[in-house]
């Protein structure tokens, strides 16, 4: 079955959160050390927490990529909720001028909460509104179901393409070792 290019948004929106709550499930204090910061808190938020977060991204993300196959509209619900959430810390970081890396892939990120969480949550935002209004125009109300093994195995190499993409730095590291090995 033809899969539509407006699915492309959806699982690029999808592999971000996916991407995201693996980081968060693999690495949760430097996300708990950001909202303490943003929050004027004493103490990290507890790693527990964290992965309850983590939880409702990757949740988010599959009701996401079915709301692309089966034309229902929660996933487009839950990525509007992520994405105001996004945009509410990155402002909140940005106001309070925070300095903790913002954790929201793990420990990768380097930098505070503040612009691109911004612009994710932007972005979640503007691909969930694309998204319900699809459901709501009568010419493309019935169009909007696509092939579940086509949009599975988009978004799974999209999340390869993008976890390759964060990890060039490793990539490279660990192909100059592999090139110096005794052979």
């Amino acid at each position: 079955m033809f899969v539509p290019i407006t699915a492309a948004p959806d699982i690029l929106a999808a592999d971000t959160l996916i991407f995201a709550s693996v980081g968060k499930f693999t690495s949760p204090s430097a996300l708990g050390r950001a909202l303490a910061d943003v929050l004027a808190l004493n103490n990290p938020v507890r790693a527990g927490w964290i992965r309850a977060v983590a939880a409702v991204e990757a949740l988010a993300a599959a009701t996401l990529l079915a709301s692309s196959v089966l034309a229902v509209p929660i996933g487009y619900m839950l990525l509007a909720a992520c994405g105001a959430i996004f945009v509410a810390f990155g402002v909140l970081g940005r106001l309070r001028a925070t300095t903790a890396p913002c954790g929201c892939f793990g420990a990768q990120g380097r930098e505070p909460l503040g612009l691109s969480n911004i612009a994710i949550g932007s972005a979640f935002l503007v691909v969930s509104l694309l998204g319900t209004f699809r459901f709501l125009t009568p010419a493309t109300a019935g169009s909007a179901a696509t092939d579940l093994p086509t949009i599975l195995l988009m978004a799974a190499a999209g999340l390869v393409a993008l976890t390759l993409l964060s990890n060039r730095a490793l990539i490279r590291r660990l192909s100059v070792r592999l090139g110096d090995a005794p052979k």
